[in-house]
């Protein structure tokens, strides 16, 4: 991998990190910026990992093909090569086959959305809170961090059931997601 590459990932991801950092800043209670802060960094890191196994995965389904072609035009013109040439296209197109699977069962590119999704609404939340507009404008301090609470865990929950319908091949997995539904409900805000 190229280190401009990697030196680029790593100053994207400090860049991330401070684009929200401040924001977490304006919650007084440590125990959920703290929460907020753990659920941040699993969607953008999961999100992240996902979109670099979809690009891999998405550049060999492009480049494997092309060397199999290559390979097969090459043994046309060149047809005594003592079976090098003869093993390569079979390979090749078996490598395809395994990484096109891969990709399709591993449904990266779906996860990296639904990740990315749950990152942004914390952040929209977070932003609304820390400006004290839209659901959190006049509220008093233990009102807005109630609040707070109940839409960060909302967005955790949502995140979970579509990840999980990801997961199940969008199979109805509403038997899981009653289950933490009921488990959130009754819960209260640790003070």
């Amino acid at each position: 991998m190229d280190t401009n590459m990697v030196q680029k990932g790593r100053e994207e991801k400090v860049a991330e990190e401070m684009s929200y950092s401040f924001l977490l800043k304006s919650i007084n209670d440590e125990k959920m910026r703290q929460r907020i802060k753990l659920a941040f960094d699993y969607y953008i890191q999961n999100a992240n990992r996902c979109k670099k196994w979809d690009a891999i995965c998405s550049k060999t389904l492009v480049v494997l093909p092309a060397v199999a072609t290559l390979a097969s035009c090459a043994l046309m013109k060149f047809p005594n090569t003592n079976g090098i040439i003869d093993l390569m296209v079979p390979i090749i197109t078996a490598a395809t086959s395994i990484v096109a699977g891969i990709h399709s069962a591993m449904k990266y590119k779906d996860k990296k959305t639904a990740y990315r999704d749950c990152a942004e609404n914390l952040k929209n939340i977070l932003i609304a809170y820390s400006c004290e507009k839209g659901e959190f404008g006049d509220l008093d301090q233990e009102e807005k961090d109630e609040l707070l609470f109940n839409r960060t865990e909302q967005v955790i929950l949502e995140g979970y059931k579509k990840l999980g319908a990801i997961e199940n091949g969008n199979n109805n997995s509403a038997d899981q997601n009653d289950e933490v539904r009921k488990m959130l409900s009754g819960k209260k805000r640790e003070k």
